[in-house]
Order: C-alpha cells, then structure tokens, then sequence
C-alpha cells in the first residue's frame, strides 16, 4: 500500500509543481507546442536532456553491466560529455544561426528536396516503428520487473507488459495532448532532481547493507578490495567496451546521438538563446560524468550481495530487498517519469518531424493553430501504432526486430555524415553524400557477412571516417554548384556564453579524472 501511495503522490506533485511553474508562459501556436517559444533556460534543458537519454531499461541495463562486467560500460556514459562539449561549441550555433526546427529541413537547405523528404522518411521509420516501440516494450519489461507486477497482477508476461504499454501510452499522451515542449522539459527537470535523489538513496542503502555493521565505510571499503576488476574502466580488445574505441566506434555513437538525433537536439533548438543552448548542453555533460556512480556501482554491489542472480534483475533485486517501502513507490514513480520522458520526446519529436517536413509540404503555410492539430493528430496514430506492435516484440525477440533494430543502425552513420558535411564544409555535394552512403553500406553489411570477432564498434569508427573521406574525396570532382554558407537568422540571440571554453576544458579535465579514478592509476590494484 505504502508503495503505491508514494507512487502516486510523487507523480502528482511532479504534475502539480510543473503546472505552477509554467501556468504564466502564453505558449501558443506551432513554435510554442514543437519549440517550447524557443524560451528554455540552462538548467531545464540538461534535465530534459537527461531525462530523455536516462529510460527505465538503461537504469538497468546499466547496472547490469556492472555486474556482469566491470565499470568499462561508463564509456557509453561518460564520453558523452565530449559529444556534448561539440554540441555547445561547434553544433548548436550553427543550427540557432540557420533557424531550423528539424534535421530533414537542414538537409533541404544544404542538399536539395529530395534529400530532406529521404532523412524524414528514415527519421520516421526509426522512430514509430523502431524507437517508439522500443521505449515501450523496455519501459514496460522494466517497470514490471522493477515492482514484480506478474506476481501482484496475477497475470503472464505479455499481459503485464501489454497493460503497462497501455498505462504509458495514455499517461503520454495525455502530456502531449495537454502540454507542450516547455511543459514537458519542466516536468523531465523535476523528475531528474527524483532521478538523483533515488538513484543515489538506493546507492547508499546498498553499500549500508554491504558493510553490515561497519556501514557504508565498510561496504565501500568491501568494494574497493574485492573483486577490484570489476572497478577497472578499462577494456581489452574484444572486451565489452574496448578502451581503443573511445575515441572512435563509441564517440560515432555519442555524436550521432547528442548532436544530430532530433529528439535530443529539439530541446536545444528551444533555448532561449545560446547562453543558455550551451549551458544546458555543458550542465547535462558535468551529470553525464557522474552516471557511472549512481547507474553502474549499483551493479557493483549487487554482485556482492547476490552473486548468484542474473544481471538484468540486479537492480529491482536492489530496490525490492534494500530499500524502505515508501521509497520503492518513489523510485517507482522517478522510473516511470523516466520512460515517459523518453517516450514523450521521440513522439514529440516524430511529430515534429512530420508537421513540418511532410504536412507543410502537401499543404504549403498552414496556420499554426491547424500545424499543432495536425501534430498531435499523428502523436496519437504513432502511438497507438508503437503501442500494438511493442508487445510483440515479447513474442519474437529474436525475429523481426533485431532486423529492425539492424536496418535502422544502417543509416546513422550517412546521417551523421550528411549533417557534419553540411554544417562544417562548403563544396561538399549530394553526389558525395550518396557515395559516402554506399561505402558505408558496404562496410556495414560485410560486418554481419563475414562476422569478425572483434565489436562491433570498431565498425563504427571505420565506417564513419571511411564515409567522410569517401564525401570529400567525390565532392572534389562533382561539388556544388556554389558554395554553401550558413546564412544568420536571429530567432535568438546569438551572443555565445563567455564562459563555455573554460567550462569545456574543466568538463575534459573531469572525465579524464573519472577515467583514472577508475582505473590502475586509481582504486583499481591489480
């Protein structure tokens, strides 16, 4: 009972305190509804940033890595914080500067027409029939994993999974239907100071249960002297994450998503200006340095409490045998806030997509009253479309949507390339574009021919940088017609803020710090 009230009263004061805060905000109209008035300030916009990257299955998959494997997993949250450095310095500027809302529309801008109807048909695809679905099914698996809802329901996998998709479906949209982007930034930010406090709270009960009667100095001092591999950072070759693709197959990934995915960079279009683009962009990185500490070391400690339980459990195993009652309802509720923030921005996103890249298209300058119908009408078709298919992944986990999750990967990489081509070169053209997407192609699917030992990752690096030299190599001998230079819009101010290069290098100096701490220079003697 007392779970459940925790549970509840939590997502009603997030939903209340939300409302309070942005109740005088006239936000009306297309650029309000997508772009939040373009009026979000720093620290909104890191906790929507979070809020949206952090879902249910990576609070637990992470932790699960840690307890299968060792902290080498913090590459793939750590080394966001560079991705997020040239989201502040180099990326957002340019896309303030040209005024756009969408990825496709910069596309149109730099390659022509038929470029931008292609990424948003691809954008689309990936987000409704991959991402979407995706979000639900993990959000759903974990919530249901997280408070043991097949046991308390009475009920098989794939009917629990099945009403927690619908539970999350009607509690998004009811957000979409009844809020807008600064609405939904505002809520992710209150759910992201839950984030912390649960997330750390489950962190010190662990360690607490660890030490026994020493404490938390004992389980802490437990941690650091047994089992120390699984303090090491650092990877091998074929390991988890190997450390030489840092700089490379993790940081594609990490660039990729951070500085061209549009559900992420449409909360830095919203930005009040660039100070404050920039500041949620550094402010996100400094929280992104410390996820290891409060996503991976549960799975740490969860080994050594229960060494005889699969790694995917280790986190609800936490929740359920360390923490109070009440604060399993609370953490409940930040989970949940998590998986709807996540859903909410690739729906919000999806729709964005879709008003502005396809219906303005078939119908040119609707009235931004008709754009937000428009919107929310195909939030509610995708939704409802991600919603029946995401159960189904339950049935065939090693069928349709492992391909799917393939085919999508596919074309990362090309986007990537289009959108650093287009931000950071003049003569590249549509000509070197396409071929760089059909070395890419190559690359990509003689990996899953051939199936070489080494990770995948590798692939990634090699694919990218092949693909680059690929676009400027061809765009030497068929480059534009004329060079392209990003013209200036003021949508916002544009005065960059005075100390972004400091906060960058400070932001560098802290990842190189978590990297040693954890690592044979650190706590780490082996």
């Amino acid at each position: 009972m007392w779970v459940l009230i925790s549970f509840v009263l939590f997502l009603v004061l997030v939903a209340v305190i939300a409302n309070y805060m942005t109740r005088k905000d006239k936000i009306e109209g297309a650029t309000g509804y997508f772009l939040g008035n373009r009026s979000l300030t720093g620290p909104v916009i890191a906790g929507t940033l979070l809020l949206t990257n952090i879902s249910g299955e990576q609070l637990i998959g992470q932790s699960s890595s840690g307890y299968m494997y060792s902290m080498q997993a913090m590459g793939y949250e750590v080394m966001a914080g560079v991705a997020l450095i040239l989201l502040a310095l180099w990326f957002l500027p340019k896309y303030l500067r040209l005024g756009i809302s969408t990825i496709p529309e910069l596309m149109e801008l730099r390659y022509g027409p038929v470029m931008r109807k292609l990424v948003m048909i691809l954008f689309l695809f990936a987000y409704v029939v991959v991402y979407i679905p995706s979000i639900l099914y993990t959000g759903a698996v974990s919530f249901s994993t997280l408070l043991s809802l097949n046991e308390v329901l009475n009920l098989n996998t794939f009917t629990t999974v099945s009403v927690v998709v619908a539970f999350i479906c009607i509690v998004g949209l009811m957000y979409i239907f009844f809020g807008n982007l600064k609405l939904f930034a505002v809520t992710d930010t209150l759910f992201g100071v839950g984030l912390f406090v649960g997330a750390f709270s489950i962190v010190g009960f662990s360690l607490h249960v660890l030490g026994g009667d020493g404490g938390i100095g004992a389980g802490i001092n437990t941690m650091l002297t047994s089992h120390q591999e699984k303090l090491n950072a650092f990877g091998g070759y074929n390991s988890f994450v190997p450390s030489s693709t840092l700089f490379s197959g993790v940081m594609v990934m990490h660039v990729f998503y951070w500085c061209t995915n549009q559900t992420l960079i449409q909360k830095t279009l919203a930005s009040k200006n660039l100070i404050e683009g920039q500041k949620g962009a550094i402010y996100c990185a400094f929280l992104k340095c410390i996820g290891p500490f409060y996503m991976i070391i549960p799975g740490i400690v969860a080994f050594h409490l229960f060494p005889n339980i699969h790694g995917d459990v280790a986190y609800a195993t936490l929740i359920r045998e360390v923490l109070p009652t009440a604060m399993q309802g609370f953490l409940a509720a930040v989970f949940f806030g998590a998986i709807i923030s996540s859903f909410n921005g690739f729906v919000t996103s999806a729709s964005t997509i879709f008003t502005y890249d396809l219906y303005h298209f078939i119908k040119p300058n609707p009235s931004p009253e008709e754009s937000v119908k428009v919107g929310k009408r195909f939030s509610l078709v995708a939704t409802c479309f991600a919603g029946i298919i995401s159960p189904m992944i339950l049935i065939f986990p090693e069928g349709f949507y492992p391909l799917l999750l393939q085919v999508s990967g596919s074309y990362n990489i090309p986007i990537l390339v289009a959108v650093v081509m287009a931000l950071f070169t003049t003569n590249v053209s549509l000509v070197g574009i396409i071929a760089a997407t059909a070395v890419h192609t190559v690359i990509y699917i003689s990996y899953y021919i051939i199936g070489p030992e080494f990770s995948f990752i590798y692939m990634f690096g090699i694919s990218v940088f092949a693909s680059m030299f690929t676009a400027l190599f061809v765009s030497k001998f068929y480059p534009r017609s004329e060079p392209f230079f990003i013209p200036k819009h003021n949508f916002v101010d544009l005065t960059p803020w005075k100390h972004v290069k400091l906060a960058s290098i400070v932001l560098c100096l802290s990842i190189i710090g978590v990297y040693l701490f954890f690592s044979p220079f650190g706590i780490v003697k082996i």
